[in-house]
């Protein structure tokens, strides 16, 4: 917990106001906590929302300027919160680091600007667009989030219990990482409207779990991706909360597959930076993923069928082809460097939504 937390509100500095604020919950009211100039008279904005445990309002006052009210309600002392480190803090408000860039995800114009400065045009455009009517869908980007991003976000577990939540992104950043046929693809299973490259994909995700059967995380491993194949083939609405355990579980493959990273940039790339392997990977995500909707339609058309029912095989598709492309652009590297490097991060993604599980904007 970063100290300025600790201190009495009266003496905190805004960071460590609007991190304790978004800890209890509270929704901001336009402007989303952030200072923003009124037009004429030059004043700044002050943070005004609620949540399910406080009320936070504000008004300005001639000679003491901004003054903030707090009321706690319905606070459980049982609630301890945690945040990991400073770059998971800044998550909490949409900032995301990953090393090789920080993506903005709190408008349509910071995500589109986001993807843009990973991809292309286009694909940036198709992101923008889907961000503000589908509650911060950002197709591609989101997938890069998952698999790059800090692994701990903030979280507040119930002491004494197995129950937690976590605290973190003022918009969803829901992706097809724990969309079903995902899941079930990494454990080997048979997809719903399977094609040729879902079934090469699956045989992909069980040669590269095989390879590290000799390791004292396997166990861990197979277990974790056990879990997030019940758990996101449960319908939403009947899902049941991830458990503690099963998120600290997550949290040691996660550690594991991020271990093994950098052996397979090199193998991958001999002699050229992980950031660089990891650049390329997410430009690849966003300017493939972000027609999702579109290609799941087309494919559904001929039959009638829903677009969702066919995320399996074009998500399989599109993977299949990355691997296709990183071929070309890493000519000396083996297929087998590029499919472990694939699986590697989609693994990764997965799980971390199960180790970042139980997040409001998810349900």
């Amino acid at each position: 917990m970063p100290d300025g937390i600790r201190k009495p509100l009266a003496q905190m500095d805004r960071k460590s106001f609007l991190t304790l604020m978004s800890l209890f919950q509270v929704s901001w009211q336009e402007g989303w906590g952030r200072e923003k100039a009124e037009s004429g008279g030059g004043k700044k904005s002050t943070p005004t929302g609620a949540g399910p445990y406080c009320e936070v309002t504000s008004r300005h006052l001639a000679n003491f300027g901004p003054v903030i009210s707090y009321q706690p309600s319905n606070f459980l002392p049982t609630r301890r919160f945690y945040i990991a480190s400073e770059k998971a803090r800044s998550a909490m408000f949409s900032r995301f680091d990953l090393g090789f860039h920080v993506v903005l995800t709190h408008t349509a114009e910071e995500a589109y600007r986001s993807a843009l400065a990973l991809s292309d045009e286009s694909a940036a455009r198709t992101v923008g667009a889907y961000y503000d009517g589908n509650n911060g869908w950002s197709p591609g980007l989101a997938e890069v989030i998952g698999c790059f991003v800090e692994p701990e976000m903030p979280k507040a577990i119930e002491h004494g219990t197995d129950s937690f939540i976590s605290i973190f992104s003022a918009r969803s950043i829901e992706c097809t990482l724990h969309d079903p046929p995902l899941a079930q693809l990494l454990v080997g299973e048979e997809i719903k409207n399977s094609t040729p490259n879902s079934k090469t994909f699956a045989q992909w995700t069980m040669d590269y779990t095989s390879s590290l059967k000799d390791d004292a995380g396997f166990p861990k491993l197979q277990a974790a991706l056990k879990f997030a194949c019940r758990h996101f083939g449960t319908e939403t609405h009947r899902r049941e909360p991830i458990p503690w355990s099963e998120s600290r579980r997550s949290l040691d493959v996660i550690k594991l597959l991020d271990e093994k990273l950098s052996g397979l940039c090199q193998f991958l790339a001999p002699g050229q930076s992980e950031f660089s392997v990891h650049r390329e990977f997410a430009q690849l995500q966003i300017r493939l993923l972000s027609t999702l909707f579109h290609d799941t339609s087309a494919l559904a058309q001929p039959s009638r069928g829903f677009w969702m029912d066919f995320i399996g095989a074009i998500v399989a598709d599109k993977y299949v082809e990355m691997c296709s492309i990183l071929g070309k652009r890493y000519p000396e590297s083996k297929e087998a460097a590029r499919r472990n490097y694939v699986i590697n991060r989609l693994m990764r993604g997965v799980l971390w939504h199960i180790h970042n599980g139980n997040h409001p904007s998810t349900g």
